[in-house]
């Protein structure tokens, strides 16, 4: 009786487990590309930020601060950092084009900017590590 009653608390057990694996290798397939919605966010924010670039308006583009707070004059000019920096940076951050990053200042010293979520930035990350 006692072997009737593990095998049976054991039962439920496997076909639990059983159940629940095909659900976890799509998890892991999905994981490791962003859902299709993000990519199209990721591509908004992009694009928002190729404006940006090409019409900050009352911001400054290099330091994302308001032109009257600009801080670029203060850097110092011609100079360049010796390793390779890549400034990741999600998406989401790069559309708002908060002046509270400071990473981006890196970009000022030669730091390369990789937009995490988009695809065609995402792929050229295997090639820097």
């Amino acid at each position: 009786q006692q072997q009737q009653q593990q095998q049976q608390q054991q039962q439920p057990k496997q076909k639990s487990q059983q159940e629940k694996q095909p659900m976890q290798d799509a998890k892991s397939e999905d994981s490791q590309k962003p859902p299709l919605d993000e990519r199209i966010r990721a591509q908004r924010s992009w694009d928002t930020y190729q404006k940006f670039l090409a019409e900050p308006g009352s911001k400054c583009s290099s330091c994302w601060l308001l032109s009257k707070h600009c801080c670029c004059s203060g850097l110092p000019q011609g100079v360049k950092v010796r390793p390779r920096v890549i400034v990741a940076i999600h998406h989401t951050e790069l559309g708002k084009h908060l002046g509270s990053n400071t990473a981006k200042l890196l970009l000022h010293f030669g730091g390369e900017l990789l937009a995490w979520g988009l695809q065609s930035e995402e792929e050229k990350l295997p090639s820097l590590l």
